[in-house]
């Protein structure tokens, strides 16, 4: 069943603190999040072409497809822009709004998912 399973990309950007992507998938049957692997980077590394490149390269050799959903944090929206519009790289920013900010509840839930 692991070819019919959603596959995961989750980026977290930063150039001072690194940049971290994810890569897994939700196993409906376990009901379990399932990380399969990672990329870093960090300081003059965080270029946008170079993480296309190697997001694109790691989602090919994990699953020989693209993801099937990928969202980043929205710390940097410019980069996430880039990656949509110049890179063909479809990329969601997450919601962190000071109105409906869930933070604590969002991490609570991957907490669980990990456990």
């Amino acid at each position: 069943m692991y070819h019919y399973y959603h596959k995961y990309v989750c980026l977290d950007l930063g150039v001072r603190d690194k940049t971290v992507a994810l890569f897994g998938y939700y196993n409906f049957g376990l009901g379990k999040l399932i990380i399969e692997d990672e990329l870093i980077w960090q300081g003059k590394d965080v270029i946008t072409s170079r993480l296309v490149t190697e997001l694109t390269a790691k989602e090919k050799e994990l699953w020989n497809q693209k993801a099937t959903y990928r969202y980043s944090d929205n710390s940097n929206l410019m980069m996430i822009n880039d990656m949509n519009t110049d890179y063909d790289y479809d990329i969601v920013a997450t919601t962190k709004s000071h109105l409906v900010d869930d933070t604590t509840g969002m991490v609570n839930k991957v907490r669980k998912w990990i456990t």
